[in-house]
């Protein structure tokens, strides 16, 4: 083969790869389902869900947010992850009622859950029990629920998670 026909060849397998590329892309609903979720965009979710009911389960859900100058570390992150970290009860009730896992943890072991009672989010934290989430699970680090809820000095939120059940 001369320089002309290889040179051909290697522009058709670059063209073919982009070309697959962005077929896949289009294929892919996580980013577009991950920004509904931030958005707080119920409709959008539910139709994206009707269409793709896997993206309840979804991983890669992750984002780079700033919290008070500091980075928040969302990896491994699931819709229901998202939907605790934001507060957002009705978001996470609706991803309960297409299965979505309210019990699973993070790359840094934390569940939806434990993530809510860190940030203080009352509303979301009693949608996740109301969903089955496990009122004891604990962190990598060993610490449980109301460990980290008395990081956020919401009493009210302590007292949910005791009514809970929620052991120290």
């Amino acid at each position: 083969m001369n320089k002309k026909g290889i040179v051909a060849v290697i522009a058709a397998v670059v063209v073919i790869a982009a070309l697959v590329f962005w077929l896949l892309r289009l294929n892919d609903h996580t980013v577009e389902f991950r920004d509904a979720l931030l958005a707080g965009d119920h409709d959008r979710v539910e139709a994206l869900l009707k269409k793709h009911t896997s993206l309840a389960n979804a991983t890669g859900m992750d984002f780079n947010k700033f919290k008070w100058g500091k980075p928040v570390v969302a990896d491994g992150w699931t819709p229901v992850h998202l939907a605790a970290y934001v507060g957002d009860a009705e978001m996470i009730k609706l991803l309960a009622q297409y299965h979505a896992n309210v019990n699973v943890k993070d790359k840094s072991g934390l569940t939806p859950l434990l993530w809510t009672a860190f940030g203080g989010k009352r509303d979301a934290a009693a949608a996740l029990l109301e969903c089955g989430a496990d009122i004891n699970a604990r962190g990598k680090d060993g610490r449980s629920t109301i460990d980290l809820v008395k990081l956020s000095l919401d009493n009210q939120l302590i007292d949910l998670l005791r009514e809970h059940g929620a052991k120290e």
